[in-house]
């Protein structure tokens, strides 16, 4: 006897119930359990449709990351929006070594050949910018880019903090950061 549940066909014969071994077909309560689900259509049909899964199959804890990291992303484009694109003092020289990696593929902060080598600054984040200026060389663009990995920094603050309190203390702790620009 085949049961859907959630869109999904599943064999009853697996589980071993009580009742289905004295001839009664209805399991008392089906057993969600991974292998007991099978992606197939039923043999009376022509065609298998899957529909789309609702949010409610997503485990909790993937729900709640969801939902910070859009409150954590909407808080900082936000601020972006409202505030733009904000300059500091080593902002000029971070963007210099960008376009130089780009354009002489050197890690210099000289602004005409011949270049020589900085070392100054740590080349990851010019690698960065680097990588971000065939995208626009507007200031705007590093920002946005910024906040969303400063969203998914949320996220991980929010996982880890599950691991070693309750949820709704991981919860309150990310929320706390969300809205930190």
């Amino acid at each position: 006897m085949r049961h859907v549940t959630r869109s999904l066909w599943f064999d009853s014969s697996y589980s071993g119930n009580r009742r289905e071994q004295h001839g009664q077909t209805q399991p008392s309560h089906p057993v969600h359990t991974r292998d007991r689900y099978k992606r197939r259509a039923n043999p009376s049909d022509s065609v298998c449709i899957l529909a789309p899964l609702p949010l409610m199959t997503i485990p909790r804890r993937q729900q709640l990351a969801l939902m910070i990291f859009a409150v954590a992303v909407i808080a900082r484009l936000g601020f972006v929006a409202f505030h733009g694109s904000i300059a500091t003092p080593d902002t000029s020289e971070y963007q210099l070594l960008a376009r130089n990696l780009l354009r002489f593929n050197a890690f210099s902060a000289s602004e005409r050949p011949p270049l020589q080598s900085a070392i100054s600054r740590p080349p990851v984040y010019p690698l960065f910018l680097a990588l971000l200026l065939p995208a626009g060389h507007s200031a705007i663009v590093p920002a946005i880019a910024q906040s969303i990995l400063d969203a998914l920094v949320c996220v991980m603050v929010f996982l880890m903090a599950s691991r070693v309190a309750r949820r709704p203390f991981a919860v309150a702790v990310s929320l706390l950061y969300a809205p930190h620009p």
